[in-house]
């Protein structure tokens, strides 16, 4: 009988190491705009992920024009040198399942150089946006993030504008766009579990009775 319960626990030793894995976002875009330039440049508008409407915006290396990034690369001052605040329109176009949920995420700080607050908004062209409050200058960089589901479109592309008009705008960073349930169909269901489990029951009595 001392045999029987042994194998019984070894069974629910092996079950209990059975985990599901670990669900991970699947990243759609991702852009930090380090290798868009080498330098700091007005008015740019040949970004690598990004097309520029709406106005302008500047270009930044980490320190350029006393402005400082998330990071030591590059980064985006949405209001660019024209008075007319930017539109930034990914070049990337995405196809969006209503069964899936996607999450739209971004770094912002106030524009660093003692102009007024600026507002911005973030989304989806055709779907919607999330317009956070107004940023005070020099308010440092957070983290905005917007949630999407139950959509489908077709082409649907990003987008993040300002209407700031004073050459002074919000710095933008590390842009990322991730299909949170993407990887649903890699977990494996209650059912089969509960099968492990019952099969290494199985054994412990096939053992007891031999």
């Amino acid at each position: 009988m001392r045999h029987f319960k042994t194998l019984i626990v070894a069974g629910l030793a092996a079950l209990s190491l059975v985990t599901l894995p670990t669900q991970a976002a699947t990243v759609l875009l991702q852009d930090n705009f380090n290798t868009d330039s080498a330098a700091s440049v007005l008015n740019f508008n040949t970004l690598n992920n990004w097309t520029v409407s709406n106005g302008a915006i500047d270009y930044i290396r980490n320190g350029g024009f006393g402005i400082s990034c998330f990071g030591a690369g590059g980064c985006v001052d949405l209001d660019g040198s024209t008075g007319d605040g930017g539109r930034m329109t990914s070049k990337s176009v995405f196809n969006l399942l209503s069964s899936e949920t996607y999450r739209f995420s971004l770094d912002v700080s106030g524009n660093q150089r003692n102009g007024a607050a600026d507002s911005f908004v973030f989304g989806i062209l055709g779907i919607g946006f999330d317009s956070p409050s107004p940023l005070n200058a020099n308010a440092p960089f957070s983290t905005y993030i917007w949630e999407v589901s139950g959509v489908s479109l077709t082409a649907a592309q990003l987008y993040v504008e300002t209407s700031s008009a004073d050459n002074v705008g919000v710095i933008v960073d590390n842009v990322l766009f991730e299909c949170l349930t993407c990887q649903n169909n890699n977990v494996p269901e209650p059912s089969v579990l509960a099968l492990i489990g019952l099969g290494l029951l199985g054994l412990g009595f096939a053992r007891k009775r031999a």
